[in-house]
């Protein structure tokens, strides 16, 4: 869900301007897949909040509360490119959760909230595409295998 951010009536370089709001939702739903969120959204945080460094953990859905993040910082859960890189990644319960690198701290603000809830909206629909990508692959290969079984059992059939 993409909530609406209010635009601070300041001038300051942070406030969030409409045209950013537009870039920064056409980045994010441009992304084609987590490595290309991850880059995008780096670049975003510190053009709309000045954070230098974020990233992904991809944590299982029980630590969805955040609670083992707060207690373990960024160590907490499976990096991105770990999860990816696993042929179970895509059939793992699992959530984003968007954590600051090394000696940064996330604002406790209200955009802040909203930036990183469609953050987090946006890699949970490429994990789907990525989960119904490995459905459609293994649906693909059971087609394969059971298309292959039949044609023995017509041959072993026919030598009788």
């Amino acid at each position: 869900m993409i909530r609406d951010i209010d635009v601070p009536s300041s001038g300051s370089a942070r406030s969030i301007g409409n045209d950013a709001r537009i870039v920064f939702l056409r980045d994010l739903l441009a992304a084609s897949d987590m490595d290309d969120l991850e880059k995008k959204v780096a670049l975003h945080a510190k053009r709309m909040f000045g954070i230098d460094g974020v990233h992904f953990a991809l944590v299982p859905h029980a630590d969805e509360g955040g609670d083992s993040l707060e207690r373990t910082g960024s160590r907490a859960g499976a990096s991105s490119r770990q999860l990816r890189s696993s042929a179970d990644a895509a059939s793992m319960d699992i959530v984003p959760k968007l954590l600051p690198s090394a000696g940064q701290s996330l604002p406790a603000t209200s955009e802040w909230g909203d930036f990183s809830a469609d953050v987090e909206a946006a890699a949970m629909r490429l994990l789907d595409v990525c989960r119904l990508t490995k459905a459609f692959e293994r649906t693909e290969h059971a087609e394969h295998v059971q298309r292959a079984l039949f044609a023995i059992a017509s041959l072993a059939s026919s030598d009788l």
